[in-house]
């Protein structure tokens, strides 16, 4: 993986040491799923473009409107059950609980 994927010399590659290796690899990780994630977006947008023309004069229509990716997709957030709410809530109207 280091030397093929990478481009590590061999002599680079038996040079590292585990924790500078596992750095490089996470790096060239990140670099890889930067890279998917514009080909995914680039496609996306070609998409967009070749049904725009069909859309409605005048409505609104943008390429996320074709579809969200995973990484797009926000995550709801938690909401404090009732209990813990109104627990809460009588703290601060009676500070002797």
């Amino acid at each position: 993986m280091g030397m093929g994927c990478v481009g590590l010399s061999y002599s680079d590659f038996l040079a590292l040491t585990p924790v500078e290796f596992e750095a490089i690899m996470e790096q060239w990780s990140k670099r890889e799923e930067a890279h998917m994630k514009r080909q995914a977006e680039n496609t996306r947008l070609t998409a967009f473009f070749s049904v725009r023309h069909k859309i409605k004069e005048g409505a609104s229509f943008a390429p996320r409107d074709l579809g969200l990716f995973g990484w797009e997709k926000e995550e709801p957030k938690a909401k404090a059950p009732k209990a813990d709410f109104n627990k809460i809530k009588n703290r601060f109207e009676d500070p002797k609980k």
